[in-house]
């Protein structure tokens, strides 16, 4: 509170607090990745609490005082992560093609139950399946 009186620290109402809601715990969203820019970033560092490289503040409040402090910054960061994760999922979902004298060899196996956990991905099985012998 010292620090405040004397203009080193600034403090938001509560109501003027933006909520960050709750954001998973993506490697892109760690508050170590992020501090570095902070650090740089005078204004923003005045909302912070005095911490050191072992401790960081917690990370509910980094992302609220973040957000409200730096809208572009926490959207920019927001919009990044989830383009990633997106891309990351559209690499997962790519589907294999099998040539067929391999998938003659699989099909006294029951690919669907044994292998594929996803229902999604089942399906995609058995329409695979129905293609082939077609």
């Amino acid at each position: 509170m010292l620090q405040v009186l004397r203009g080193e620290k600034k403090l938001l109402r509560s109501k003027d607090v933006r909520f960050a809601g709750a954001l998973p715990k993506l490697s892109q969203l760690q508050i170590k990745k992020i501090w570095p820019a902070v650090l740089q970033d005078r204004e923003l560092l005045a909302y912070m609490p005095d911490v050191d490289a072992e401790r960081l503040p917690p990370r509910n409040f980094f992302f609220q005082i973040l957000s409200t402090v730096r809208p572009d910054m926490f959207n920019k960061l927001l919009s990044e992560t989830e383009s990633e994760r997106k891309k990351k999922k559209v690499e997962r979902n790519e589907i294999v093609k099998v040539l067929p004298e391999i998938w003659k060899e699989l099909d006294g196996i029951r690919l669907e139950k044994t292998f594929v956990s996803n229902p999604a991905s089942r399906r995609i099985v058995k329409v695979s399946k129905k293609r082939l012998t077609q």
